[in-house]
């Protein structure tokens, strides 16, 4: 029997916290495997678009002081949790953000949940005019006040004795609804030019979660990012042009900084290929 076969065998029930844009199609290719699925969202009226996808809906809002909703019979017989929650550092909420993920590390200690898959950033890494490739070490690692927040939200899991963590750190999301060309279209004197980009698809994303379960690799970080990085002028004004859509100008006069994602670590250690491309 096959390893993968094995996991699906083992485990039964795995509870997403956050069913948005990442967590309804990753809960959606969950059904198919596994027995149970549990999914939460923080609007009502998402409740019964999870229910038709054969999802186990929960209505659960993570606050500073409370957990609003079934928390407890969101994670009751499941092994797994994948933790997909909006940080909020954009606007400016990062303290509450650990405050939540403490909050909820209480009521994970009196679960059944084992393991946890943290869907984080590879924001958390530092940027320079060399565009340096960063990899998932300490060195790599930005100390600006975001990358700080994320990485003490990321070892509230890995330094946890009572759980197996695996992080991982995605770069942009794209998809056939969500693609950066959009919201870049027609904007003036965007910055750093040659930058390269750090971009991946929706579809790959749900393999690496799938990829780190399948495998039983906890206790590790993975960089997930495609493994093409033309630069940012480059890439979005080629994506313009195929979407039909006016393309932004740049500014060519300030220094360029940027960086590369190395996910070498993922494809090796789990042999994972990347299969959606990002143009």
């Amino acid at each position: 029997m096959s390893k993968l076969k094995n996991i699906q065998n083992k485990v039964q029930k795995v509870s997403i916290l956050g069913c948005g844009w990442l967590g309804l199609p990753l809960a959606e290719h969950f059904v198919k495997l596994y027995n149970w699925v549990n999914g939460s969202t923080t609007t009502e009226d998402k409740l019964k678009i999870l229910q038709s996808k054969g999802i186990h809906p929960f209505l659960i809002n993570l606050k500073e002081l409370e957990v609003r909703g079934e928390i407890e019979k969101f994670l009751n017989d499941s092994e797994i949790l994948i933790l997909n929650i909006p940080s909020g550092l954009r606007s400016g909420d990062g303290e509450n953000y650990i405050s939540k993920l403490k909050l909820l590390l209480r009521y994970l200690e009196k679960s059944t949940i084992k393991k946890v898959v943290f869907i984080s950033s590879s924001s958390v890494y530092k940027e320079d005019e060399s565009f340096v490739t960063v990899f998932e070490n300490p060195e790599s690692l930005a100390e600006t006040e975001k990358a700080t927040i994320l990485i003490e939200a990321e070892n509230i899991f890995l330094r946890n004795r009572n759980l197996e963590t695996s992080v991982i750190r995605f770069s942009g999301l794209i998809g056939e609804d969500r693609h950066p060309a959009k919201y870049l279209s027609g904007k003036t004197e965007i910055e750093n030019p040659d930058a390269p980009i750090n971009l991946i698809h929706l579809n790959d994303c749900i393999s690496v979660i799938s990829a780190v379960i399948e495998s039983d690799s906890w206790g590790e970080i993975y960089n997930a990012s495609y493994p093409s990085h033309p630069s940012r002028e480059l890439y979005y004004i080629t994506a313009c042009a195929k979407l039909g859509l006016e393309p932004p100008t740049f500014d060519h006069y300030k220094k360029n900084v940027g960086k590369k994602v190395s996910a070498q670590k993922i494809q090796e250690a789990l042999n994972f290929r990347f299969t959606s491309p990002i143009d």
